[in-house]
């Protein structure tokens, strides 16, 4: 259903998705909590929709199946965390420990 909706460009997955990836952002906006940062860092100049959103996750869930097969959570639960495990592979956030790449 999921690929259905994602090759229409809309649907409530999509709507779902697009909602969880933009908590999975608020997660890194600096607060008073010690010990937050992002999860996920796309480049600034990525813009990325509810189609790239599910294309993502179902990436993810397909590369991974058998993981999520285990899952007995609501399906829009896994698909989420499907979203934010592909998410934090395809954009992971440089350490601060890491130095920066020389030009």
């Amino acid at each position: 259903m999921l690929d259905q909706q994602s090759r229409a460009g809309k649907g409530e997955f999509l709507t779902y998705l697009t909602g969880a990836a933009a908590a999975y952002r608020w997660i890194g906006v600096k607060s008073d909590i010690e010990g937050s940062g992002s999860v996920y860092c796309p480049p600034q100049e990525m813009k990325l929709d509810g189609r790239g959103y599910a294309k993502i996750a179902l990436e993810e869930y397909q590369r991974r199946k058998g993981d999520y097969a285990g899952l007995h959570e609501f399906p829009l639960n896994v698909l989420a965390l499907a979203l934010l495990r592909g998410l934090q592979e395809r954009f992971p956030c440089r350490s601060e420990a890491q130095p920066l790449p020389r030009s």
